[in-house]
């Protein structure tokens, strides 16, 4: 009989997320981990085993102030509906000094109804300084968490991560970057046919939130522009070379989202590494203009 896994190994993980996925019900689990590299290699592992038909998302939270996070997550993670959702950066939506992270915390603790999805298993991924504040902190907030798990095992060297969110049919083609923040709807998504029409006939037009490399399109008003928009990148995925999302509620905030996108679960660049967001955000301008053709919702 094989041996257990070690407990903060990448098979432990992968084992432990495998049997709370195929629990009915729903709730959230932590995850502590410290190399992003080995919580990637957690998830490619554990796609196969989800159970059938299980919709499988990855939620970006974007850099910003902390009320913009809360918002953020009540908003995106309803709209996602049942299945695993595996949120990534949570830190990045948080204050770096204690004193701040506290306050915010203890108002995300008031949140928490509106962040439970039924029949959705949430997965909080939280680098190390962050579950410490919780459990030293926080053990309110940390009570939401039903169970809690530890990944310290690096990943190999030559690791590469070639896993997507989403689920068949409108799952991005392998290897082709996206971050839109939410699966696609299917058949489920009805009555905007019009809408759509407007933006396929609109995309040479001139500026503004949904881009084909250097051409964009206007929204209209009081259709759901943004669920409209990735619901038509979904429905033509294979006529462009990235589905890429970027908030941008104020220019600073565009400036770090776009920079955001080098990041390994999206562009994965070089410059990811880069303490300096200029360095980062031109990495990613040139990765734009190097491959024409995507699709960029803002």
């Amino acid at each position: 009989m094989p041996a257990a896994p070690v407990s903060g190994s990448i098979d432990d993980a992968v084992n432990r997320l495998a049997l709370w996925t195929a629990r009915p019900g729903d709730g959230f689990i932590r995850a502590v981990f410290t190399d992003a590299r080995s919580r990637d290699l957690v998830l490619q592992r554990l796609r196969p085993r989800l159970p059938r038909g299980l919709p499988f998302h990855i939620l970006q939270v974007p850099a910003g102030d902390p009320e913009a996070t809360a918002m953020f997550l009540s908003s995106a993670l309803p709209k996602l509906g049942p299945g695993l959702v595996s949120l990534h950066d949570i830190a990045a939506g948080l204050p770096a000094t204690p004193e701040s992270a506290t306050r915010v915390l203890h108002a995300f603790n008031a949140l928490r109804e509106r962040f439970r999805v039924p029949g959705q298993h949430s997965l909080w991924w939280l680098p190390e300084h962050l579950a410490k504040a919780l459990t030293a902190d926080h053990r309110d907030l940390d009570s939401w968490f039903l169970k809690k798990i530890e990944l310290t095992e690096p990943p190999p060297a030559d690791f590469v991560p070639t896993y997507h969110s989403g689920s068949s049919p409108h799952t991005a083609t392998a290897g082709k970057p996206q971050n839109l923040p939410y699966h696609t709807l299917g058949t489920l998504f009805k009555g905007r046919d019009t809408f759509l029409a407007h933006v396929e006939k609109q995309l040479p037009g001139a500026h503004s939130a949904v881009i084909r490399g250097a051409q964009a399109i206007r929204g209209m008003g009081g259709v759901g522009k943004t669920r409209a928009a990735v619901e038509y990148a979904w429905l033509h995925e294979p006529d462009y070379t990235a589905l890429l999302f970027v908030v941008a509620d104020t220019p600073d905030a565009l400036q770090r989202n776009l920079a955001a996108l080098c990041g390994p679960l999206v562009l994965n660049l070089p410059e990811q590494d880069a303490t300096e967001l200029r360095v980062q955000m031109h990495a990613v301008m040139h990765w734009l203009r190097a491959h024409p053709g995507w699709f960029l919702i803002i």
